[in-house]
């Protein structure tokens, strides 16, 4: 594994982490209405207002497009377990298992020896992301300060 496909299994893993953190630690508050209630309480809570209306949308479109392409790619890269991915990212977190399903296909490419070459980020790109990962990390802070 180089170090450009280092770097990125490790941040994939890294989101993988903050994903299950960030979204468990709200997800928590639901666990003592049972299953059927807390997934009552949470569609009515993503409904509440426009805005978690469309960040709603907005995730379950962005999550539709992803696991076509995971389905494909699982599918290029013979991974069997693709549906397993799949499904526990609709059942558990998709944030939690999209990045992995990403950390497990860096690792069979270079476990196959797919030499297919994937450019490195570029100093703006990286600059670009770190933004992008730092508001992310400003809202999962901002969530920990909510809690009750």
């Amino acid at each position: 594994m180089n170090a450009s496909q280092r770097t990125k299994f490790s941040i994939y893993l890294l989101i993988s982490a903050a994903a299950a953190v960030g979204t468990w630690t709200q997800n928590l508050a639901y666990l003592p209405m049972g299953t059927a209630g807390m997934l009552r309480q949470l569609v009515a809570d993503m409904l509440l207002t426009p805005g978690t209306r469309s960040i709603s949308i907005d995730a379950f479109m962005l999550t539709t497009a992803v696991i076509l392409w995971m389905i494909g790619e699982g599918r290029r890269l013979k991974m069997k377990s693709t549906w397993w991915y799949v499904l526990a990212g609709m059942t558990i977190t998709i944030s939690i298992f999209v990045p992995l399903f990403l950390a497990h296909r860096e690792w069979l490419r270079v476990r196959s020896g797919d030499t297919q070459p994937q450019e490195s980020l570029s100093a703006p790109e990286w600059v670009g992301f770190a933004v992008l990962a730092s508001l992310s990390v400003a809202l999962l802070a901002a969530s920990f300060a909510r809690l009750g």
